[in-house]
This record gives structure tokens, sequence and C-alpha cells, in this order.
């Protein structure tokens, strides 16, 4: 369904069913075989050649939400923009996981726990690898605490796939991978 230049129709559609998957509006997807032309707001669109740039990956990112639509949502859209994702649901899985990626992105709700354990967690052995927090709950004084935390970084529910991969960019550039 190529409909011109930078339009792709199915691309659009599954950008849009992911980004209502996000926000919860939908629990799952309609069948195949959608037809015409489904425009998606330009905020919400990933264009793959700008977002994964050559000589410009983002390395090995480890996903964790505990909430499994969110989880694949967001695994394909960081793997759109150049990650190699590696997606867990718990924190226990995300210790196993940790020593072996180049950054953490989070959710801060995870289960009875939150993503403020995990790097705490974390921090213990991996002093320096840069994390990620998601959330829509965090104030500008929790915000900005999280912030002067060194190799820590924060993404404000709902996001742009843009500011996701500048923030990645940003932790990984300030410790030189």
């Amino acid at each position: 369904h190529h409909l011109g230049p930078g339009v792709d129709a199915r691309g659009d559609v599954d950008q849009l069913l992911d980004h209502l998957e996000v926000r919860g509006v939908l629990t799952e997807r309609p069948a195949e075989g959608l037809h015409g032309a489904t425009r998606v707001p330009e905020a919400l669109r990933v264009n793959d050649a700008d977002a994964a740039q050559e000589g410009d990956p983002l390395g090995h990112v480890l996903l964790v939400d505990d909430e499994a639509a969110v989880l694949s949502s967001h695994a394909r859209l960081f793997s759109r923009l150049g990650a190699e994702v590696h997606a867990v649901a718990t924190i226990q899985e995300a210790l196993e996981a940790a020593g072996s990626v180049d950054l953490v992105i989070s959710d801060y709700q995870l289960g009875a726990q939150s993503g403020i354990e995990l790097l705490a967690a974390i921090r213990r052995t991996l002093a320096t690898l840069p994390f990620i927090l998601v959330t829509g709950y965090l104030d500008a004084e929790g915000e900005r605490e999280l912030r002067a935390t060194p190799c820590t970084g924060f993404l404000q529910k709902p996001f742009h796939a843009d500011e996701a991969a500048a923030e990645i960019r940003r932790l990984l550039d300030a410790i030189g991978a």
C-alpha cells in the first residue's frame, strides 16, 4: 500500500495501533487486511530512514514492563528506531539480563514493585549502565531528581519516537558508547 513519498498505509496503521495499545484504548488488534489509507498524525510516525541513521545505532536495549501489550508495542517501536531489543516483564528477568545490554528502559510501575527498585538493584553492580524510567506519574521534582542521577534518564508517557531516540543517544553519549 504505497501511496506516495513518505506514506505507507500499512506502516501508518501499525503505528496507530501501537499508539492505541500503549494508551490502553485498544486491547486487541483488528484482523489483518485493512483497506484504504489511514494517516497517522506526524507526531506519532516513525520515519525509519531518519530514526535508524547509518552509524548511529541505539545499541542493545533491555526493555522492562509488566503490561504485555505495552511491552510488545514499545519493543516494536525501539526496534524500528534501530535498537536491538531484549524485552522482559519482571525485575528478576531484568536483573538477569542487565549485564549483557547497553541500556535499560523500564516502566515505573512493575506490578507490586517499581522501576526505581530495579534502578537501585542495577546500580549495586552496574553503576554506569544507562537507565531510562518511563512513567506518566512523576512530578517535576521527581523528574529533576532522576535527571540529576548519573547515567539516568526519563520519558514521560505518552512519548514520541524522536524523544525516546534522543534520550537514549544522550545517555549513550554520556558514557562514550
